[in-house]
């Protein structure tokens, strides 16, 4: 993955931001539970960033996003499993990317690149 650039995070992080709380509240309510609320979020991110790194054009990120949050919903909403990233087990760049997001829900949007590569 060398050839992933800030602008590309940066791009993703500025379109996924502003439905980052909705995002939150839905999952919320979904899961009944903060922590399982907040690690569906992130596995929104960070799967929606991995297919943003793929997609070619997207005219309207919320409607490209909804397939993607109801996947993950239906992974963790009515599939009694372990959550799949433990605080153990996540890596160094979801640290970042989850840290960003906190940011960006409590409405505040570091200048510093989201990592480095």
């Amino acid at each position: 993955m060398s050839t992933l650039t800030d602008k590309q995070v940066s791009a993703f992080h500025t379109r996924f931001c502003p439905l980052a709380s909705r995002l939150y509240r839905s999952a919320l309510i979904v899961t009944g539970n903060r922590r399982r609320a907040e690690q569906l979020q992130v596995d929104i991110y960070l799967k929606a960033f991995v297919e943003y790194l793929h997609a070619t054009s997207i005219p309207h990120f919320e409607y490209w996003l909804a397939p993607i949050v109801r996947e993950c919903l239906d992974d963790y909403g009515f599939v009694n499993r372990q959550v799949r990233f433990e605080k153990e087990a996540v890596s160094q760049l979801e640290h970042v990317m989850l840290a960003k997001l906190v940011d960006c829900r409590n409405g505040k949007l570091r200048d510093q690149p989201l990592f480095t590569v």
